[in-house]
């Protein structure tokens, strides 16, 4: 099996037009890893990106750093960047993983994903008198496992890491993680920015077996000679932290400010809304999927919304119903999607009666997950009126969670989306008349790895702010503003709705608590 390759370069003329220093940025996802090298003014001189030969695991862990590393020297060799001219790199990363590493600096543990609800339950127990600003489910569970069932791995690590933490340990061959990574436990004390060694006590757990918190534009140490003759980067380059997915995709997105939301519009529909004060986590908010993270911005927070199935829906409708789209693609030299926008716009707001409820994204976990449901259906509905009710409903379960949000105090005024869904510009339309906000959605295919690399570059010196860094890029915006006609009735539709949702949800939830 091949690893799916893709690289994007600019030809030696434009190259001309860079500007150095360069930062490189990296995004090491789930099941694949892209790098980007940047000029300080944010413009691509090359990326790549590759697919993963193997999944993440114990016995295949050498060949997902040496694909990594892989990268990076494609990325550098194709640049034609002098390497002395790369000033500093830095990580995002997805959430989670877990790797030990003992004294001889091997990996002694790689995670697999294990059932730690039992530990999740006696932590719970354990803190159930205790305020707390997180849920555990995370790190703490993980390691309690480990401790658990895998004593002596426990007892001999010197180390556990998260991935993001172990690829740069295996750059730099030094320990630390960032705030943004570390806020994801309950071990995580948000208002001293440390381990919390009370919190480690009550539950059995050893702090000092964790990395260092480091800011996530601090530098974490440096490539090695190893790790050079392996890129092609210098000896020596700074490596700094990064920080999770989310947050380098929001500062990539030019989002990183206070009220405005991030909507990540793919597979899954999630939400990201910086705020600058802290919100514990509170189990009524569950059904939303909400997240309490640390920013990798000083002072910012980050509220996470996982929530439901977007893009995975209209391909589910692809697939099973779409075959009529499919021809029309073909002929109109359309994309799917292209065809079922198409035919959205010509169906009637409320979609003659239609009523969609999105499925719960497949990794929330609570009593108030739910599937899928198509109400109303007869035969008289059509083909536009169908795929127009499957965007109503993904548009009015994100106003679900923004009034989920209302009732935090959360305050909202501007919506940034990306993703394959931010394609579709009837949809960012409908969400912006929707929610009564305007939808912006920045022409970069690349938010991730551009976020990485300004954090590369605050950490280095050459931004003193990154904030500021990306609005002085030229992202390209395109903007749809709400129109107050459309929201009064897209009001009435929603009322509609959640009368009817009510009731079927709570049907869901019993029939689910009997084991039907």
């Amino acid at each position: 099996m091949q690893p799916s390759r893709s690289s994007k370069g600019r030809s030696a003329k434009s190259r001309k037009s860079l500007t150095p220093p360069f930062l490189l940025g990296i995004d090491v996802g789930t099941t694949g890893c892209k790098a980007a090298l940047f000029d300080s003014k944010g413009k691509r001189a090359q990326s790549h990106y590759e697919e993963y030969l193997y999944p993440i695991a114990e016995p295949a862990i050498n060949s997902f750093i040496g694909q990594i590393l892989g990268i990076l020297k494609t990325v550098v060799k194709k640049s034609e960047v002098a390497p002395k001219e790369i000033r500093g790199l830095a990580l995002g990363a997805f959430v989670g993983g877990l790797v030990g590493i003992d004294r001889q600096g091997k990996e002694c543990l790689v995670w697999s994903d294990a059932d730690v609800s039992a530990q999740t339950d006696w932590i719970k127990q354990k803190l159930a008198d205790r305020p707390v600003t997180k849920l555990p489910g995370r790190l703490e569970s993980q390691l309690l496992w480990v401790k658990e069932k895998r004593p002596r791995i426990y007892e001999t690590a010197l180390r556990f890491l998260q991935f993001k933490d172990y690829v740069e340990f295996k750059l730099t061959d030094d320990f630390a993680t960032d705030q943004s990574e570390a806020s994801l436990t309950l071990l995580y004390d948000f208002h001293g920015n440390k381990w919390s060694e009370e919190i480690a006590q009550l539950i059995s757990l050893d702090c000092q077996k964790l990395p260092e918190i480091k800011s996530s534009t601090s530098i974490v140490g440096e490539i090695t000679e190893s790790v050079s003759r392996k890129t092609g980067l210098s000896k020596g380059t700074p490596v700094v932290a990064g920080a999770i997915d989310d947050a380098v995709g929001i500062i990539g997105l030019n989002a990183a400010k206070a009220g405005i939301v991030c909507d990540l519009a793919g597979t899954n529909e999630d939400l990201d809304v910086t705020v600058n004060r802290i919100i514990p986590e509170q189990s009524e908010y569950l059904p939303y999927g909400m997240e309490f993270i640390c920013h990798a911005i000083p002072g910012l927070y980050i509220v996470h919304f996982g929530a439901f199935m977007a893009g995975g829906t209209f391909r589910w409708y692809r697939d099973q119903l779409g075959t009529a789209e499919i021809i029309s693609s073909k002929k109109l030299r359309l994309t799917p999607y292209a065809v079922m926008d198409k035919e959205a716009e010509k169906a009637e707001l409320g979609s003659n009666g239609l009523i969609f409820d999105p499925p719960s994204s497949p990794y929330i976990v609570s009593e108030h997950m739910s599937s899928g449901s198509l109400l109303g259906l007869t035969v008289s509905h059509s083909r536009p009126q169908i795929v127009r009710a499957l965007m109503e409903g993904i548009s009015f379960k994100l106003r679900e969670n923004f009034e989920a949000m209302g009732r935090l105090g959360i305050s909202v005024n501007q919506i940034v989306t990306t993703g394959g869904c931010a394609r579709s510009r009837f949809l960012n339309q409908m969400k912006a008349d929707v929610l009564g906000l305007p939808v912006l959605s920045p022409k970069t295919e690349e938010p991730g790895v551009l976020g990485a690399a300004v954090l590369a570059g605050a950490g280095t010196g050459v931004y003193s702010d990154p904030v500021k860094a990306v609005e002085t890029m030229s992202l390209g915006i395109e903007s749809w503003n709400p129109r107050s006609d459309l929201r009064l009735k897209y009001d009435e539709v929603y009322q509609r709705r959640m009368a009817l949702l009510a009731g079927l949800r709570k049907l869901e939830r019993a029939m689910r608590l009997k084991g039907m």
